[in-house]
């Protein structure tokens, strides 16, 4: 009966922190300034989303040719953008459709009307012919993926 009676309250103290941990206290998260409330696009439960509120990112551009390149030979690009949004925008992940593309980028957040880019190379070892990669971009913006795109000719 001890052992039963020991687990009751281990159950009940499990419950009691679960429910306590998510009280809400009634504060607009949406204007604390913490990483969390710039993550989330604004919306509610039953609501469209604000596109109005949200980060939005606009690339100068969203595909690079890079023409043509000899193959082991390797091609730096530039995507340069700006948050065209009302909040900041936070790049959670940049995700290449390859492992022969490498990304770099910022993961501070970029304040509306602020500007940053994402730096890609493309290693053409191994490869040859035409080459098309996507880079996905994925973050608290309105949409929330954007694709980039790298293309062009590797010749031997």
């Amino acid at each position: 009966m001890g052992v039963l009676r020991n687990l009751n309250s281990f159950w009940i103290v499990v419950i009691f922190l679960i429910f306590s941990g998510c009280k809400k206290d009634g504060s607009d998260s949406s204007s604390d300034g913490s990483v969390s409330s710039l993550v989330n696009i604004p919306i509610g439960a039953d609501e469209i989303i604000d596109t109005a509120n949200a980060a939005r990112l606009e690339f100068e551009q969203t595909l690079i040719d890079w023409d043509t390149i000899r193959q082991g030979e390797n091609f730096d690009a530039t995507f340069r953008f700006v948050n065209r949004g009302n909040r900041p925008a936070l790049i959670s992940a940049v995700r290449a459709s390859c492992g022969c593309t490498a990304t770099e980028y910022s993961s501070d957040p970029i304040p509306p009307g602020g500007s940053s880019d994402i730096k890609v190379t493309f290693n053409s070892y191994g490869r040859e012919g035409y080459q098309k990669k996507s880079i996905n971009v994925i973050g608290n913006t309105f949409p929330p993926r954007t694709l980039l795109y790298l293309q062009g000719f590797v010749e031997k």
